[in-house]
Formats: structure tokens, C-alpha cells, sequence
């Protein structure tokens, strides 16, 4: 662990450090692109930016003892959903050559690769349901949202009901005090939205 943070702080200089300035710039791609940040961003894309971002998490489990890793697997699998969503999207959109290009650089099994690359999007929500619903009762019903209501649908329960399942399981403290801020986090923006909807 010593090591891995020695080297994590090494690249310390790639970290944003003046958020004011990229949340003003009028072209943040650009300034995270820029020279400062070592060419972080390569891709003018949100998912040239979340294939960035899969590759720095990709360079850390690599480095993990098996031990460490065991600790932050709920993390990366949490992240991993944002991964789930971009291939459901471009399955809906038939672009599935696009998804296989993000899976590239994902840490997800080779086995929930191979569907979220292949075949038709229902058919992989429903394997995506029974995927998860090993490690919870949460996620039954995936596959009957996607039906009755599309991927926005499917998106909001798979996050749901992971927050839910990942909380009762059994955390380090730091994985503990994570996931809890993260429903905390989210509790309030819902709390804001209702309270906007209700105003207007």
C-alpha cells in the first residue's frame, strides 16, 4: 500500500487543483487537455473523458494487493455502472462497435463484457439483472423497467438499489463513510428537486 501511494502522490500534478477556473473557462475540455494537465483529456468527448478516467482507475487496480483491492472492489464496481449505462446507451442506439471501444478500458468481467457488447438491449438488461440479483434481491425487476419505462428507467433502479444493497454489506470504515456521503449526496438534490418542482 506504501508503494501505491507513493506513486499515486507522483501524480498528484494531473490532479485539478483551481476548480473556479475550469467550472468559468468557456472551453473546459480545452483546459483539460491543456499542457497543465498533461494532456488528461485527449478525447473532446464525454466519453473520451470517462475512457480517461477508466484508464487512471485501470492503472490503480493494477497496482492494488489483492487485499486492497478486496476493499475497494464497491468502489469500482459503483464507477463501473456509469460504464453499464454508456453501453446500454449506444446498444439502444446501435452503435455497438462504440461500446466494445469503452469496454477496452473497463474493469468489468470479460463475461458482463461480452453482453454489454453483443445482442440486443433488452436481452442484455436481463442478463444484467441476474448478474446483480446474485448479489442482492434489490435489482429484481431491471428488465421489467427497461419494458415498461427505457433506459433512464433501468439506470435509476440499477444505481438505487446498488446503493441500497452495497450499504447492508458488510464495509471497510472508508468504503463505509463513502457510500453513506454518496446517499446523502443524492437524498439531497432529490430533496431540492422536489422542493423546486413544488415552488414552481
Amino acid at each position: 500500500l506504501g508503494y501505491l501511494l507513493s506513486r499515486i502522490r507522483g501524480r498528484r500534478s494531473r490532479l485539478i487543483r483551481d476548480w473556479r477556473s475550469l467550472v468559468y473557462d468557456a472551453t473546459p475540455l480545452e483546459f483539460l487537455a491543456s499542457s497543465q494537465y498533461q494532456g488528461f483529456v485527449r478525447e473532446r468527448s464525454a466519453e473520451g473523458m470517462w475512457k480517461a478516467l477508466l484508464r487512471e482507475y485501470g492503472w490503480v487496480f493494477d497496482q492494488m494487493e489483492e487485499e486492497v483491492r478486496r476493499v475497494f472492489a464497491p468502489y469500482v464496481l459503483y464507477t463501473e455502472l456509469r460504464t453499464v449505462f454508456i453501453c446500454l446507451r449506444y446498444h439502444h442506439g446501435d452503435r455497438t462497435q462504440k461500446a466494445g471501444e469503452v469496454l477496452g478500458e473497463s474493469l468489468l468481467a470479460d463475461s458482463v463484457k461480452i453482453f454489454l457488447q453483443d445482442g440486443e438491449t433488452s436481452v442484455a438488461v436481463e442478463k444484467l439483472e441476474r448478474q446483480f440479483c446474485r448479489l442482492s434481491p434489490e435489482f429484481a425487476g431491471l428488465a421489467a423497467k427497461y419494458e415498461e419505462k427505457g433506459l433512464r428507467e433501468v439506470e435509476q433502479h440499477l444505481t438505487n438499489s446498488y446503493l441500497i444493497a452495497i450499504i447492508r454489506t458488510p464495509l471497510h470504515p472508508v468504503m463505509k463513510e463513502f457510500f453513506s456521503r454518496i446517499i446523502d449526496a443524492r437524498n439531497i438534490l432529490s430533496l431540492y428537486r422536489s422542493l423546486r418542482l413544488s415552488v414552481a
